[in-house]
């Protein structure tokens, strides 16, 4: 268990706050939270209008946001055998038809990026990208065939290759500092096949810049 695991349950619990209130019912006609556990299990974190999402914030880079997303390929088992797992963007035994990526460019009260949320209204402005995982994983199978990059990745777990491999635009990368030492694709935001891309801030509120949903 991480140290500061309440904490970060803490600040998780804020976002889904903010993301209830302001965010969902503006681009919903209909939303519901999941916090079983196996809903959790299965990656979803709300069901909207029928689709179920899976919320992947940016929490750690708060008025620092990365133009860049991690799709994590595989991971260590955090169980006395360390065997390798198969990661969220590749578990075909997930139920998630769409992610929530969200990003938070300005918030107040926070003199390093790694400070916690204590209060909703510390987030003055904040981006989403709904992104269908069909479609994102067809983009990425574009670039490089992900059988290909699920290979590399254990290459690289096996040490038969080093920690940051380039391959065909994308770039994959060992996090060894972490616990369960995943391997990500580090994708670029800017080539997402966005569904939806939204910024929201307290003086405006919700702006949808991109909607491509069949039926907006």
């Amino acid at each position: 268990m991480r140290t500061n695991f309440r904490n970060d349950l803490k600040e998780a619990e804020l976002v889904e706050q903010l993301l209830d209130k302001e965010i969902y019912p503006q681009l919903f006609s209909y939303c519901e939270r999941k916090t079983d556990r196996t809903s959790q299990f299965a990656g979803v974190d709300i069901i909207c209008d029928g689709a179920k999402v899976d919320e992947k914030a940016q929490i750690a880079y708060k008025n620092t946001p990365l133009p860049t997303q991690v799709l994590e390929i595989s991971f260590l088992s955090k169980s006395g055998n360390n065997a390798r797992k198969r990661g969220w963007f590749l578990d075909n035994k997930l139920e998630t038809q769409m992610y929530a990526f969200v990003f938070f460019p300005e918030v107040s009260g926070v003199e390093k990026r790694w400070d916690k949320l204590t209060d909703i209204n510390q987030v003055e402005k904040l981006e989403l990208m709904l992104v269908d995982k069909y479609e994102l994983m067809d983009t990425v199978e574009s670039m490089c065939p992900i059988a290909n990059i699920a290979r590399i990745a254990d290459k690289m777990r096996k040490e038969e290759l080093s920690k940051v491999q380039h391959v065909n635009g994308l770039k994959l990368m060992l996090s060894d500092r972490l616990a369960e030492k995943p391997v990500n694709v580090v994708f670029k935001k800017k080539d997402f096949p966005l569904t939806v891309h939204a910024f929201w801030d307290k003086e405006n509120g919700l702006t949808i810049v991109e909607d491509n949903r069949v039926d907006s």
